[in-house]
């Protein structure tokens, strides 16, 4: 217990200092990004008149001995606004759509089933974009989290898995051919970025060196006042060497820039990733998040906070449609389940 109160005096201490170099670096960061216009105040728009979409997904899975079991679906939300007012809300396909089963019998690592069901989640998710930008004639789409597909270490898997990356693949490429074609700003919002993408950007670009390494919400949190954001960065420096952005067309990939706002009085900064149509599509994007944040303490506009809402799955589903499968099935076996599951005690 003695060596548990030491450590945990070692960890305060830890705390203390890296607060005390956080004070330090912050300030001088601020001096340091005013003086080269890297920061930018934002406001609310005026008489806003659009048509703004949102997608979300949602996804539960469930192991058994012989197969696993995956529900998921997405959703889209659209807020039609006159004068600044709500004037319509379309759900899309509909307002609670029936979620979709997949039975995998492929024998999958726990690891792999995880990569195949968020694989899985992303085509849902992008491809229902792809249709909210096709069938409604939108200003803005907001996706939650990036827009472009979550890095994953695929090259050792199987031929299964393989498979199915290049078809999420090849859905964000028809993706992104769509949003040229669409008049539409379309970025998504990281709601937990652990990125270092920013300050990495300053020391590239500006030679800014810091003394600690932190993450870029952890150190803007301490930098931008509330409706400052940061300037707008390229997603990667080398967008032709990157794990993702390698798989597209240059065209695209030159395109996907990111950006920090911060839009709320209480809650860490928003990361955003966009695709940059102009010179102005950060500040646009900015300033229709702000228009759309309804709490100091919650930084999440509240149409995604609606798609969300709308397309979250309970947990007990899978048990209830697992039973409904059972009961269908002469094969009991094919629905035990795994055995750290069953332990008698």
């Amino acid at each position: 217990m003695q060596e548990f109160f030491s450590n945990l005096q070692k960890a305060s201490e830890e705390i203390s200092k890296t607060s005390k170099i956080l004070a330090k670096t912050s300030s001088s960061l601020r001096k340091f990004l005013i003086s080269n216009s890297l920061i930018q105040k934002n406001s609310l728009p005026n008489h806003l008149n659009l048509k703004i979409g949102a997608v979300d997904g949602s996804i539960l899975k469930k192991s058994l001995s012989s197969f696993d079991l995956l529900i998921f679906r997405s959703l889209g939300v659209i807020y039609e606004f006159k004068d600044s007012k709500i004037s319509s809300i379309i759900y899309y396909p509909s307002k609670f759509p029936s979620p979709q089963i997949q039975t995998i019998f492929e024998p999958l690592a726990d690891n792999e089933l995880s990569l195949f069901s968020n694989i899985i989640r992303q085509i849902s998710e992008i491809s229902l974009a792809n249709e909210l930008l096709e069938k409604f004639d939108l200003d803005f789409l907001i996706l939650d989290g990036s827009i472009i597909p979550h890095y994953s270490f695929i090259e050792q898997s199987s031929d299964f898995l393989i498979e199915k990356w290049n078809e999420m693949i090849s859905s964000y490429g028809n993706f992104f051919k769509t949003i040229e074609k669409s008049k539409a700003e379309v970025f998504g919002i990281v709601k937990d970025s652990r990125g270092k993408r920013f300050l990495e950007f300053l020391d590239e670009n500006f030679n800014f060196k810091f003394e600690q390494k932190f993450k870029d919400t952890f150190i803007l949190s301490q930098v931008l006042d509330f409706l400052e954001s940061t300037t707008s960065f390229p997603y990667s420096s080398d967008f032709s060497n990157h794990p993702i952005l390698k798989h597209f067309d240059s065209n695209f990939s030159s395109k996907i820039y990111s950006f920090y706002l911060q839009n709320t009085k209480n809650d860490f900064p928003l990361r955003i990733d966009f695709y940059k149509k102009s010179s102005n599509s950060a500040s646009q994007i900015s300033s229709l998040i702000i228009f759309l944040t309804i709490s100091q303490n919650y930084a999440i506009p509240s149409i995604l906070l609606e798609a969300d809402k709308r397309v979250r799955l309970q947990k007990s589903l899978i048990e209830k449609i697992s039973s409904s499968l059972l009961s269908k099935s002469k094969k009991i076996n094919l629905f035990v389940e795994k055995r750290r599951k069953r332990k008698p005690f």
